[in-house]
């Protein structure tokens, strides 16, 4: 149980914390939202609101009563795998613009193949694991568009995986942190060049393995 809290906390969250200290009135308006948060939950599909309605609290609970609900959304591209997904969650942008076609996809030129969120130049930073960065994908996101228009605001992405993170954040994100294998929660030098105290703290403290069966 604990395990599977931890999962659904983690996989595919994306938090834009937006300051609006140093921006203008005439920039934003005055009701501007100084906390927009969207979850992004793997193989959740719509029809498992209403099968187990009756199981949802907390939360999840306020969403569905207090929320939008929409029953028919969808996207107008087949393939099904994980990249493309969360790519085109916030930016709107299909595979074929997108330039994100798969999870790993076959790259000609480099004659191998290649993960959607592969950065040979943009090293792990908090641990080991996959260089990592927003290269591969063609586009702006919605915390894209928000930084250039508000430059103060903080655009953040954490998931259980690297590409979910990293997608969802964009180009523009101040940080993208995700789990690799070892259990440790990592970034990469695309976002900084040196990890944040707390999170060297939290991969000292092994704090995923209380999580892990």
């Amino acid at each position: 149980m604990k395990r599977a809290t931890f999962f659904l906390a983690l996989i595919l969250v994306l938090l834009v914390l937006t300051k609006t200290a140093a921006v203008s009135s005439a920039a934003l308006p005055a009701n501007a939202p100084k906390l927009i948060l969207v979850l992004a939950l793997d193989q959740m599909r719509y029809d498992y609101i209403p099968r187990f309605n009756a199981l949802y609290k907390g939360g999840l609970r306020r969403l569905i009563d207090k929320g939008a609900v929409f029953t028919n959304a969808n996207y107008r591209h087949a393939v099904t795998e994980t990249g493309p997904g969360h790519s085109v969650i916030l930016s709107g942008r299909h595979p074929s613009h997108s330039g994100i076609v798969g999870n790993d996809w076959w790259d000609p030129l480099l004659r191998a193949v290649v993960n959607v969120v592969d950065d040979p130049v943009q090293p792990p930073v908090g641990g080991t694991g996959r260089s990592a960065s927003p290269v591969n994908f063609i586009g702006s996101t919605v915390g894209d568009l928000l930084k250039l228009n508000s430059p103060t605001s903080h655009v953040v992405a954490t998931s259980f995986k690297d590409r979910a993170a990293v997608l969802l954040a964009g180009h523009r994100g101040d940080a993208a942190y995700w789990f690799e294998s070892d259990g440790s929660f990592v970034t990469s030098t695309y976002y900084m060049s040196k990890a944040p105290e707390w999170l060297s703290k939290w991969n000292m403290e092994r704090v995923g393995d209380a999580y892990a069966g």
